[in-house]
């Protein structure tokens, strides 16, 4: 399985950027398999999201709320909760297994300001509890 942060404008031409800033590779998913989108409901979500259904993949989206219907209509299932929830988290990965994440959920700019502890916790940690499931 492949944790990676992308560019939701990198999924047309078949590559993505991985979260390690030097690496870039092809997307060794296959259509049709399962993808987790953590964040979902955010700006890259909403273009990353329909951009998975329409390439085929079967996408699984996770956002803090829930996931507005124009967008749950190109999921397999739409989950909301927190990605810092190991249980949760580690539920999805059971119930469903996932080929790829596309880990977009973060707490950016003047929030992350304010919330360091928060915005690290979401920002770094969660994207290391992933990287071990």
């Amino acid at each position: 399985m492949a944790v990676l942060t992308v560019n939701a404008s990198t999924l047309d031409g078949g590559f993505v950027i991985s979260n390690t800033p030097s690496l870039v590779r092809p997307l060794a998913v296959q259509p049709d398999g399962k993808v987790l989108v953590t964040g979902a409901s955010g700006e890259m979500g909403h273009g990353l999201v329909p951009a998975l259904a329409a390439a085929g993949f079967e996408g699984v989206a996770l956002d803090l709320q829930a996931i507005p219907p124009e967008l749950a209509s190109h999921c397999a299932a739409t989950v909301a909760g927190s990605v810092n929830d190991p249980a949760l988290v580690g539920r999805l990965f059971s119930d469903h297994p996932f080929e790829a994440v596309f880990h977009l959920a973060a707490v950016l700019s003047s929030k992350a300001e304010r919330d360091p502890d928060l915005a690290h916790e979401v920002n770094v940690d969660a994207a290391v509890r992933l990287f071990k499931l």
